[in-house]
């Protein structure tokens, strides 16, 4: 019946099948015969005649107390001399205060389970009833013992660990905060792999150690100024008697990534020794790897003895290296030998960089008149500048062959101009920077020449050394050379614009200096230099 209903009509119910009754707490009032002739509710009258098996109730959603001042309405009938209600329900069976289950109509009893309102924390208690299945609720607000027991969330680091000291973290409890646990994050281990060596033909002959190194190294380290390698002779490295310590003298800066982009080498890196003299192709070093942590202290690879002598031959005894690598490796070592009987004294057959070499692969056949040299390259007219003798009074060109193969332009001035000079030096152009210059050349229309400052006092002359050029571009290059000084008074003096080439110094020096000076070493050394640099022009090209 909805709620809102107050009086409920006389013979309501009568006869009808109906087992279940809900009357709201509004209803005040019952007509008299509402729940007469109910078969299937539980009355006084049918309570002889199977009432145990009637399982049919009228439930009131109000109280025991409100449902006794519920008015019963007595018979209406005026011939009727009856003054009893007409509550025909047994109080005892057939009323069900709401508080009845109706969810249980087998007994009508309340199956109560306890539900959870707040959960109880570590610190907290929380709060809980009970309640069963039809919607009635007790013991409200009852509650839940904190249950004293953390919930520990994620790690938390407090120290970061590094490659100097260990580190620190912490997990706290989700709910109160509290640290319920700690643990130290192991010292970063840093480590230097050797993986390889190798040498760099491309430019100046270099060894080239490589290493692996590991995640930690790369990330706290900066491998360009506090990484790189050492190296020693023989007899310093026995003099170290297995101390390995870090020695400016000996020690080459810097690592830069390995060039192969396969997942593999992800954490390879290498260091290039010092460029390495031709006389000295034939020596071993030994080779460590460096990295410099923030602290100042070191971490070191294993010792590696290795020298370009040993690439070489290795090279050249391999199955696998293409013939020009071959040929680079023997040119190589000729090259090495003759600047060994040029450069050094006495040295031993037994020590030449070649002396496991053929005679066949020893032997140079160079008929001088059959090779086409670049012997001159021309100054165009209009690019002439005009020299000054009063401080320029003879110039002159040479080549530098110790290191990389480097051009000098060599000038005989009075020392005082020099020392007078507000600035002074050589400007350098390759042939191809020569011709795209537009104008004449000075020391302020350089184009994409190269200045290099200063000139360098060198046996009663002054000289400047142009920018080298790998082996493999001697005879594709040549270079323009203007001197220059710069006086007190604005003024600038020039030399005049020089011009040479690689190939013409090796072309005069091996055709007169023999005949002129009695040098055959000399003749022998750019003979083999020039067989060097075709080598490395077959195999590496002119890139």
């Amino acid at each position: 019946i909805a709620d809102g209903v107050n009086t409920i009509g006389i013979f309501a119910f009568e006869g009808t099948g109906a087992n279940i009754i809900v009357l709201p707490k509004s209803v005040t009032t019952i007509g008299y015969g509402a729940f007469v002739n109910m078969p299937n509710i539980y009355t006084k009258a049918n309570a002889s005649t199977g009432a145990a098996a009637i399982r049919g109730h009228v439930y009131y959603e109000g109280t025991e107390e409100e449902w006794k001042a519920i008015d019963w309405q007595i018979n209406p009938d005026p011939t009727s001399n009856s003054t009893q209600n007409n509550n025909v329900l047994d109080d005892s069976r057939a009323y069900k205060h709401f508080n009845s289950c109706m969810a249980n109509l087998e007994t009508f009893e309340h199956a109560y389970e306890w539900k959870v309102d707040v959960e109880a924390t570590c610190a907290e208690a929380g709060v809980k009833h009970e309640e069963c299945a039809c919607g009635l609720t007790r013991n409200e607000n009852t509650a839940i013992e904190a249950t004293g027991e953390h919930i520990g969330g994620e790690w938390v680091i407090d120290e970061v660990a590094t490659v100097e000291a260990a580190g620190s973290k912490h997990k706290a409890c989700i709910v109160c905060g509290e640290v319920v646990e700690t643990a130290e994050i192991p010292q970063l281990q840093v480590e230097v792999m050797r993986r390889g060596q190798t040498l760099e033909l491309q430019d100046m002959i270099y060894v080239v150690m490589i290493y692996e190194l590991t995640d930690e190294a790369i990330a706290n380290v900066d491998l360009a100024t506090d990484a790189g390698v050492l190296y020693w002779t023989e007899e310093e490295f026995a003099a170290l008697n297995g101390n390995i310590e870090f020695d400016e003298k000996h020690a080459v800066v810097g690592f830069e990534k390995y060039p192969d982009e396969r997942p593999e080498y992800d954490n390879f890196y290498q260091g290039k020794s010092n460029g390495i003299y031709a006389r000295d192709l034939a020596q071993e070093l030994y080779y460590v790897g460096y990295v410099r942590l923030a602290d100042g202290t070191y971490r070191y690879s294993e010792a590696r003895l290795y020298g370009p002598e040993v690439y070489a031959y290795r090279q050249i005894n391999s199955a696998t290296a293409t013939p020009t690598l071959k040929n680079l490796c023997v040119s190589v070592l000729n090259y090495a030998t003759a600047a060994q009987k040029y450069f050094l004294e006495d040295v031993p057959e037994t020590e030449y960089a070649n002396k496991e070499l053929t005679e066949e692969q020893k032997a140079m056949a160079w008929d001088v008149d059959l090779l086409p040299f670049n012997l001159a390259v021309e100054v165009p007219a209009e690019k002439q500048v005009t020299a000054d003798t009063n401080v320029f009074k003879r110039t002159g060109k040479n080549l530098l062959v110790e290191e990389k193969i480097s051009m000098i332009a060599m000038y005989q001035i009075d020392a005082k101009y020099v020392n007078e000079a507000v600035e002074c030096g050589t400007i350098f152009w390759t042939a191809e920077q020569f011709a795209a210059l537009e104008g004449m050349p000075s020391i302020d229309n350089i184009g994409t020449g190269t200045k290099v400052e200063g000139l360098e006092a060198s046996g009663g002359a002054w000289q400047s050394t142009a920018p080298g050029v790998p082996a493999r571009l001697m005879s594709s290059t040549s270079y323009y050379m203007l001197g220059y000084i710069k006086n007190a008074d604005g003024t600038v003096s020039y030399s005049g614009i020089l011009s040479y080439t690689f190939e013409q110094y090796i072309y005069n020096t091996a055709t007169k200096e023999a005949n002129i000076t009695g040098k055959p070493e000399l003749v022998e050394f750019v003979q083999s230099m020039y067989f060097y640099e075709r080598a490395a022009f077959a195999h590496l090209g002119n890139q």
